[in-house]
């Protein structure tokens, strides 16, 4: 939901501030300043929204800054080259902002992994450090309740209460 926001909110945004300066700047830098909403809606929103809006926002330069204007018809090649390139560029970032986002997202998992591992292996074995360990990959992952199975049993342990519970 968001990302959508971000997609319709700025390339609107986009559109209304470039509107006034349409014939003064050249069909490039439109189409470069119109990256700049397709970025953050990959960021925000992932690679499908991020594709959706450099679409959206290939389509609204060539509607809004292309002679003729207000139509789909593109009269010179060298629009019709600018157009091509920014759909293929926009798409590409698209594509990176969203691996970069992903990638981001396993480090931060990884790193929060590493850190349960390795007070795991300070921890010295008792019963109490199991309750330890549980209750901190349960506060780690913003997670409710734990459960650990053991063979057909399942113990399930809670922060909370320290209580163990076999089903």
């Amino acid at each position: 939901m968001r990302g959508a926001v971000v997609a319709v909110g700025g390339l609107a945004l986009t559109s209304v501030a470039l509107l006034p300066v349409r014939g003064s700047l050249a069909l490039a830098s439109i189409a470069l300043l119109y990256l700049l909403p397709v970025v953050a809606t990959a960021a925000v929103g992932g690679v499908w929204l991020g594709l959706t809006a450099a679409l959206t926002a290939d389509v609204l330069v060539n509607f809004l800054f292309v002679p003729p204007y207000h139509t789909l018809t593109v009269s010179d090649r060298d629009n019709v080259i600018t157009l091509i390139v920014y759909a293929v560029v926009a798409a590409a970032v698209a594509v990176a902002v969203d691996v970069a986002a992903r990638n981001r997202a396993t480090a931060a998992r990884r790193a929060v992994e590493t850190r349960l591992l390795a007070q795991a292996a300070q921890s010295p074995v008792a019963e109490a450090s199991l309750v330890s360990l549980l209750t901190e990959v349960r506060d780690s992952y913003r997670m409710r309740t734990v459960a650990l199975l053991e063979h057909d049993h399942v113990i399930e342990r809670t922060a909370r209460h320290g209580r163990r519970r076999r089903g």
